[in-house]
This record gives C-alpha cells, sequence and structure tokens, in this order.
C-alpha cells in the first residue's frame, strides 16, 4: 500500500509542519535532510510512496535536481517541487516534478497532490 509521503527538506520547521500535515492525512512522512539521506529513503521504500516533496536545495544550490532527474523515470507518483526560488522550481518541473509551490506558500500545491 502506497502511504508513504518522502519529504527532502533541510529546513527543521518546514519538516515538522509538513510531517504533521501528513500525519493528520494518514499518511507516514519520511523525512530526509541531505541528498544522500533522500537517496536511502527512496530506494527503501520505494513501493510505499505515494507523494514526493522536494526542495531545491539542501546541502548546496540546485542539488536536488539530480535527484528528481534519477527519481523520475522510477516513479510515477507526485512529486512537488517546494523551493523559495521560483527559478529552481522551473528547474525541478522540467527534471520531472508535477506540480511546485514557492515558499512559504507550499500548502496549495500539498493539498493538490494529496487529492490526485
Amino acid at each position: 500500500m502506497r502511504n508513504k509521503v518522502l519529504i527532502i527538506e533541510d529546513q527543521q520547521q518546514i519538516q515538522n509542519t509538513l510531517v504533521k500535515i501528513f500525519k493528520n492525512a494518514g499518511l507516514e512522512p519520511i523525512s530526509a535532510f541531505t541528498v544522500t539521506e533522500a537517496q536511502k529513503a527512496f530506494f527503501q521504500h520505494l513501493r510505499e510512496i505515494q507523494l514526493i516533496i522536494v526542495d531545491g536545495n539542501l546541502e548546496r544550490e540546485r542539488d536536488t535536481l539530480p535527484l528528481v532527474t534519477k527519481f523520475r523515470p522510477l516513479f510515477d507518483g507526485v512529486i512537488v517541487a517546494i523551493s523559495a526560488n521560483p527559478e529552481i522550481n522551473q528547474e525541478l518541473i522540467s527534471r520531472g516534478c508535477d506540480l511546485s509551490g514557492t515558499k512559504p506558500h507550499i500548502l496549495e500545491p500539498i493539498m493538490q497532490a494529496l487529492k490526485k
């Protein structure tokens, strides 16, 4: 059963907020703060992940772009880009994200993704 959400975000406050939202929606959040953690979690839980939330910058600027490129062919669920930089969100969309939201206005695309 796909009931997990992979949250790739380095800001603890945003992680905490998203974890609460997804738990309240009956989903199991998986937090990743680094590219390495994101890759490990993705491959460990691939068959159970319903949704991926991805920031554009974790340890370095634009370091999640290759992640989305790697994940997209293997993942048929929704991927939501949530960078504070609209240009990075557009790059993430071009790499395979389905929706985007600019921080701090990320709840609308996340709610859209939950409806899919």
